[in-house]
């Protein structure tokens, strides 16, 4: 069984903050976040705040991965397919994958995977991986 965990992006200090709580209002749409060292937040959706879930995996360093992390590593079955990019939740697999200009690569088919940076702190990387 995975660990269920989150961090957050705060778009007005523009830092990644662990998630210390997260409680989901009976308002649709609405919850309340604690991230760490912060007060509680009121949010609507995403205004000021968006949650990246951890996978469960982590990288050849022991770095937690992310949705959000930009990654590379080695595909399983050798293909000349690039490998660094983003991390995201696949919902036609119900996985996480690794998105980049080739299409979707669930992590499972990856190793010796390496977290490089995220979309928010290091958004150069994305290359053409750009929404």
């Amino acid at each position: 069984m995975r660990e269920i965990k989150f961090r957050a992006w705060d778009k007005e200090r523009k830092k990644i903050f662990d998630v210390v709580h997260i409680y989901f209002t009976p308002i649709e749409g609405c919850y309340c976040v604690t991230l760490s060292q912060s007060k509680p937040k009121f949010l609507h959706n995403d205004d000021d705040i968006i949650l990246m879930q951890y996978t469960g995996l982590k990288d050849k360093d022991g770095k937690e991965i992310y949705e959000g992390d930009i990654i590379e590593g080695n595909l399983i079955k050798y293909s000349p397919l690039p490998t660094m990019g983003e991390v995201v939740f696949d919902t036609y697999w119900a996985n996480f994958a690794n998105k980049n200009e080739a299409g979707n690569t669930l992590l499972r088919e990856i190793n010796l995977i390496n977290v490089i940076g995220n979309i928010y702190e290091n958004p150069e990387l994305r290359g053409n991986n750009e929404k």
